[in-house]
């Protein structure tokens, strides 16, 4: 399954990504759709790479989803 195949659902809360730029791993929390930019947001928690708990918008683009 990919970011751009995913339906704007309840399906996608829960689901483990990966930021693309940093490698981090977290779970999808929450979406947002931008009508004004045409993107779609999505809220993760995950664990910074310095041990700490973080969470952050981040676009479709930026992220990857972990097969189940």
């Amino acid at each position: 399954m990919t970011m751009a195949s995913m339906k704007l659902a309840k399906s996608v809360f829960g689901v483990n990504v990966k930021i693309k730029i940093s490698g981090e791993t977290g779970t999808i929390m929450a979406f947002s759709l931008h009508k004004r930019q045409n993107t779609k947001q999505f809220l993760v928690e995950y664990c910074a790479a310095d041990g700490r708990a973080a969470e952050n918008w981040f676009a479709e683009d930026q992220l990857e989803v972990i097969p189940a």
